[in-house]
């Protein structure tokens, strides 16, 4: 079963970069990556930035079930 994971991050350089990286590494590793949060269809939430980041996230999703695996500086 394809794991299908969506990154969330900040406007920060510093996030912008780690993304991108991440991007990189989990693709290489047959992962779906998408751009767009699909309740339905996405297996894990990569969180990055602070706890802002974090509130932001859990609230434009409204509370999301998926899980959210959360990295920050």
């Amino acid at each position: 079963m394809e794991k299908r994971i969506f990154i969330y991050k900040n406007d920060t350089e510093m996030s912008q970069i780690m993304e991108k990286t991440l991007r990189k590494k989990l693709l290489k590793s047959d992962l779906s990556v998408f751009d767009n949060y699909d309740a339905e269809n996405t297996d894990l939430i990569i969180c990055i930035g602070g706890d802002g980041t974090l509130l932001r996230l859990v609230q434009e999703f409204n509370f999301p079930k998926t899980p959210i695996y959360w990295s920050f500086r």
